[in-house]
């Protein structure tokens, strides 16, 4: 079965309820695919993850993205 998860974060950046179902789901033979907002300033757009593929998205304008506390 393919499973997509969005969430504002991705897994392996702070959603452990979604790393820990989402591996689960992935030692069980499904596709899983998380997409997420971009927090960091060098995330990959695509990467995988435990066998997920996270899949993330700029969500606010490049002034604003930056790695300090007040960029997104």
């Amino acid at each position: 079965m393919r499973i997509l998860y969005v969430s504002k974060l991705a897994p392996h950046l702070g959603i452990r309820r979604v790393h820990e179902v989402g591996r689960r789901l992935v030692d069980k033979g499904h596709e899983v695919t998380v997409l997420s907002a971009a927090t960091h300033r060098h995330q990959p757009r695509e990467e995988t993850v435990d066998g997920m593929q996270v899949l993330a998205t700029r969500t606010a304008p490049a002034v604003l993205r930056r790695g300090d506390r007040v960029g997104f």
